[in-house]
């Protein structure tokens, strides 16, 4: 919508915002599983719920949406150097 209304200098805080939120979302979701696996794969353990959500996330894998949002993110960044650098110009 900034793109459209010709406002290029918010771009940087909105492009930022979204690679930033991407790559916590990233980070977290990889601490929280690698965390719930290796508690799953202690040999003492008797909680059917851990050991199926333990399971589960083995075989999780992040899909191409990871690469169109990280794709979008740069894009806006793109847009927004680009404007300021016209704006160098004049």
């Amino acid at each position: 919508m900034l793109a459209f209304l010709k406002r290029f200098t918010p771009l940087w805080l909105t492009g930022t915002a979204a690679l930033t939120q991407l790559i916590v979302t990233l980070v977290t979701f990889h601490h929280s599983s690698a965390a719930i696996v290796a508690r799953a794969d202690q040999p003492d353990l008797v909680d059917p719920m851990l050991m199926w959500a333990g399971a589960a996330l083995q075989q999780a894998r992040l899909e191409w949406g990871i690469w169109v949002i990280g794709g979008g993110a740069l894009m806006v960044l793109a847009a927004a150097a680009w404007a300021a650098s016209r704006e160098d110009k004049r």
